[in-house]
């Protein structure tokens, strides 16, 4: 018997799809109606959805930034996704969805830190990894996978859809450039078309045609244009010599600047425009004797206008030069320019340096966002008893400023006087509180950055505010809310800085000399640079914008103190000079000068980068000569900029601050210091490398500043980019061999006999002793008065000099026993 084959029977595991099934289709009708719009209300309209509403969108935006906005359109595709839509099948939304997501959260952390905490968390971790450039890949590069994965497209298909539609549009360029041509193709009459491509055109003026011999077998020329045969071999010598034979009347006949008729042929020269003859055989190369006397027909010309300084063709200019009256023309810029002679020379032509040459700002990686310690200085202030709300956090390149509203009754020296607690609450290096702020109710605590910003002078050269400014404009750096500054010297008029070593005020000198040579050309400019450390402004000896002195050579920079004395003195007598000019020209500063004038005068800067050295060699004549230009140099166009590493009151006097009222201010060591250059106290709180106080002339207080940087390789390119080019024909020139001696600018006490001299004179010869002390007791002055009348005592022979310890002699015995 066969045996029965037996049938293996599967047990089916019990199916759960029915079950599964309802769950998915109970979550999905909950995302479709009931989550994605109560959270699409909650985000769009939080005040519309009550409290709970209000919560949810808290959450959601402090959580994710305006990545919130995109929650309620994944609760939709989710749901979607849950009941099985036709729709769904399309959407990738698993992995794909979640991807464009995170990487929508990224590129609004990216683009303007709004991506809440998670695009935070995504910044900081991407940017710590890859830096800011490979952040900003890996954002684009997610946003194109996940469009991609979403909308279920290839890249081949995003490739060939883009390269379909650049060939259409190149289509579409090259139609429409045809159309252009076959325009003014129409346009253009028949007479005035050039001769066909390949050939070469040149311009036949009517009377060098009309003075030429005629030429046998050769056709006459077009009026405006001819196409003239090419030889087979190069003209001789001979040939040439033929052709200047040929030529009756002088070949600089030819000007470039020959303004042509309607009718193509050219106009005819005046009489002043003609060249010497001197200057045709100079630029006419010189032939040997020709052996035939016959004169031969000259041969193809292949250009009859004269040549350029390096035999290239002169180029027409786009305006022409205008004589204005004798001896003053008006160059192609437009500027009035005087030239002595009947033949004037072309003027100078400048370029102004590129900011190619200047240093871009340096990447900064941020290795975390900075840390929000608004409620840590707030606790710090709520253990003293000082109640106040937070109103703004402005974050700057170095410092963040809290700005804080004070409760009801709390008065402003509370704040003021817990300025270390506050430094020690927060472990920051030093704490600065500006109260109040110029314009707000609130009180400003500065406290510096973790990781700071830097400032490059390039930036603030390239906006459109320094661009769009006019008059002597220079870029100092950025405020605290990271907006460029500018100052203004036309309107200052004349600046002071000072700081402490290593303070960043030789690099702020540098930003505003800088500022100007990218400007303003030698002809518009001029300054005169002193510099007795003989180490800071050495570097732009020999740029055209530096005067000329009677003792140097040009682009001389001042080192002597004594000199530099001198040169201020004539620098107030050229004030003077050009004072006297105006009244008689009746304008009233140097702008109306200048539109009236022929000759236009240039601007005059002097800086002075070491203040100090002057004023301990000749400090009355360096005194009085700043004093006379700070008051009325502003309307001569004359303006100084002064610095100085020591703030004293020895060095900056009080009559120098009166007259000086724009300042700026550096770290310094004590708030005496900062009183002495600001008026108020706050330098001394500084951080320094570029960290000021900005006190503009229309200001009460002080602005913070970041000042830009500028390194020495950056100076040194500009430089030599100015030295390629000459001098300007206006050069200023200072006779400081014709200026008095310190002795005549009243040095060394010597400035006249004092009123009590005669006086003191009859003490000293009725007591027979000369001091200072007795002078003072007797006369009842003080005691530099009673010094200076023993001074001049000595001088005059009346008494001795001085001989350590013993007393004077008495010299004079007119009036004695």
């Amino acid at each position: 018997m066969r045996p029965k084959k037996q049938r293996i029977r599967k047990k089916s595991a019990p199916s759960r799809e029915p079950g599964f099934r309802r769950v998915r289709i109970f979550l999905g009708l909950v995302l479709l109606l009931l989550v994605f719009p109560f959270v699409g209300l909650a985000v769009g309209w939080p005040g519309l959805s009550g409290s709970l509403g209000r919560w949810v969108s808290a959450v959601l935006v402090e959580g994710l930034g305006k990545g919130a906005l995109l929650v309620p359109f994944a609760a939709l595709a989710w749901s979607l996704h849950l009941l099985d839509s036709p729709i769904a099948r399309h959407l990738r939304i698993p992995l794909a969805g979640a991807i464009l997501f995170l990487d929508l959260v990224l590129l609004a952390e990216r683009m303007g830190h709004q991506g809440g905490g998670l695009g935070q968390l995504l910044d900081g971790t991407l940017i710590g990894l890859i830096g800011p450039g490979g952040a900003w890949i890996v954002a684009l590069t997610g946003l194109v996978v996940g469009l991609a994965a979403v909308c279920k497209i290839t890249l081949h298909e995003i490739f060939e859809t883009v390269s379909t539609l650049a060939g259409w549009g190149w289509e579409l360029l090259r139609t429409g450039r045809r159309f252009c041509v076959g325009v003014v193709e129409a346009l253009t009459p028949e007479d005035e078309h050039p001769a066909a491509a390949g050939e070469m055109t040149i311009v036949q003026p009517a009377p060098l045609a009309s003075k030429l011999p005629p030429v046998p077998s050769t056709p006459a020329p077009s009026p405006a244009f001819s196409t003239p045969p090419v030889p087979d071999e190069p003209a001789s010598w001979e040939e040439l010599a033929g052709i200047e034979d040929a030529l009756p009347l002088d070949s600089a006949e030819l000007e470039d600047d020959v303004p042509a008729s309607e009718d193509g042929e050219a106009g005819e020269l005046e009489d002043e425009e003609l060249d010497s003859r001197e200057e045709l055989e100079e630029d006419w190369p010189s032939a040997p004797p020709a052996a035939d006397p016959a004169p031969k027909g000259p041969p193809a010309l292949k250009h009859l206008e004269p040549a350029g300084p390096r035999g290239n063709p002169r180029t027409p200019p786009t305006r022409q030069s205008r004589v204005v009256e004798e001896g003053v023309m008006e160059d192609p810029c437009g500027q009035l320019r005087l030239f002595p002679g009947p033949a004037p020379a072309p003027a100078v032509r400048y370029k102004l340096p590129p900011l190619t040459l200047l240093d871009d700002k340096p990447v900064v990686i941020r290795t975390r966002p900075p840390e929000d310690k608004s409620q840590i200085l707030l606790d710090a202030l709520e253990s003293f008893g000082v109640q106040a709300r937070l109103l703004q956090i402005v974050r700057g390149p170095t410092v963040t400023r809290y700005e804080l509203q004070p409760a009801r009754g709390v008065k402003v020296n509370r704040f003021t006087s817990l300025t270390n607690d506050m430094a020690l609450a927060l472990a920051s290096t030093s704490v600065r509180i500006e109260a109040p702020i110029p314009g707000k109710s609130a009180i400003g605590i500065e406290i510096p950055n973790e990781q700071n910003e830097m400032v490059v002078l390039k930036e603030i050269l390239n906006t459109p505010v320094f661009k769009k400014t006019s008059g002597l404009a220079m870029g100092l750096g950025k405020d605290q809310a990271g907006y460029p500054v500018l100052a203004n010297l036309q309107k200052m008029p004349h600046l002071l800085v000072a700081g402490t070593t290593g303070s960043g005020k030789s690099v702020c000198v540098n930003c505003l000399i800088l500022s100007l040579l990218y400007r303003f050309t030698p002809r518009q400019l001029q300054l005169m640079m002193v510099d007795p450390k003989q180490v800071e402004l050495s570097i732009y000896q020999g740029i055209p914008h530096l005067v000329a002195f009677s003792d140097a050579p040009e682009g001389e920079i001042i080192v002597d103190p004594k000199r530099a004395a001198m040169a201020l003195h004539q620098v107030v007598e050229l004030m003077e000079s050009r004072y006297k000019l105006f009244a008689e020209t009746k304008v009233r500063n140097l702008e109306e000068y200048n539109l009236k004038a022929a000759e236009p005068l240039p601007w005059f800067v002097v800086i002075i980068d070491e203040l100090a050295d002057l004023m301990m060699v000749a400090s009355k004549a360096v005194e009085t000569s700043i004093c006379r230009l700070a008051q009325k140099a502003r309307a001569s166009g004359i303006h100084m900029i002064l610095a100085t590493q020591r703030p004293s009151a020895d060095v900056i006097t009080g009559l120098i601050k009166v007259n000086i009222p724009s300042r700026v201010a550096f770290a310094v060591s004590s708030q005496v210091d900062s009183r002495v250059i600001l008026d108020t106290g706050g330098a001394e709180h500084l951080l320094g490398k570029g960290d000021m106080l900005f006190l503009p002339v229309d200001a009460s207080d002080p602005r913070r500043l970041q000042g830009a940087f500028l390194s020495n390789e950056e100076i040194q390119r500009v430089v030599e980019f100015w030295k390629a080019q000459a001098c300007p024909e206006n050069l200023i020139q200072l006779d400081v061999d014709g200026a008095p001696s310190l002795e005549g600018l009243g040095e060394d006490g010597d400035d006249g006999d004092d009123d009590l001299c005669d006086e003191a004179l009859q003490v000293v010869v009725r007591r027979q002793q000369a001091s200072a002390s007795l002078l003072q007791t007797e006369l009842k002055v003080g005691y530099a008065r009673a010094r200076r009348i023993l001074n001049l005592l000595e001088k005059k022979g009346y008494v001795g000099p001085a001989d350590g310890s013993k007393p004077r002699k008495i010299l004079y015995g007119g009036g004695g026993e």
